[in-house]
């Protein structure tokens, strides 16, 4: 659950600043979360201007960290009852004792709706996970067809278990990084 929370946190703020940074979304596209004006007018309210980029970025991203984990733990705090705390699995119908006020937790799902549409959605990144799928599945035929470019640990691998377990492991290994240079260079495109 905490971890969850952490996780959710750290990819929104994430995906913001390098949105941001690579001028795939602006603040201004951002402004439709309310969640977003209130961190932003923070941000203001402490002197940094937009044309400060890269410093309001930084404080843009910090007060946004700062502003879902404090109110994560504030609302989570009365929650849990550590002397009642025998295990760390819930049983399944349990209301989960971590989360955001029931409003904040509406703003995260506008924010995650508005990323979805106006970052995730956007056609430079589009053509990237196309160029990434398209990779892992030169990366696949290629290895099926000759398992003798994988590394010896995944090769002697192919002994006892399915050469198809087997390869797609090795590839889940691979950076993004990685499977792209791998792919560039199996297909001759160094």
């Amino acid at each position: 659950m905490v971890v969850d929370r952490a996780d959710e946190i750290a990819y929104i703020t994430h995906d913001i600043d390098d949105g941001v940074n690579s001028g795939l979304i602006r603040f201004e596209d951002l402004r439709e979360s309310e969640l977003i004006k209130e961190i932003l007018q923070k941000v203001q309210d402490e002197g940094i201007c937009e044309d400060e980029d890269e410093m309001f970025r930084y404080r843009f991203v910090s007060h946004l960290i700062n502003h879902l984990v404090y109110s994560l733990i504030e609302y989570s705090k009365d929650k849990i009852d550590n002397s009642k705390i025998y295990s760390a699995s819930l049983p399944s119908k349990s209301e989960l004792p971590v989360g955001f006020e029931p409003t904040l937790e509406s703003e995260i799902k506008k924010l995650k709706k508005l990323l979805f549409t106006k970052l995730y959605q956007h056609k430079d990144i589009m053509i990237k996970m196309y160029a990434g799928k398209q990779a892992i599945k030169g990366l696949y035929k290629g290895l099926n067809e000759e398992p003798k470019m994988m590394p010896k640990f995944y090769l002697e691998q192919l002994q006892s278990k399915n050469k198809h377990r087997v390869i797609a492991d090795y590839i889940a290994s691979m950076s993004d990084r990685h499977a792209l240079s791998f792919y560039n260079e199996m297909y001759g495109r160094v």
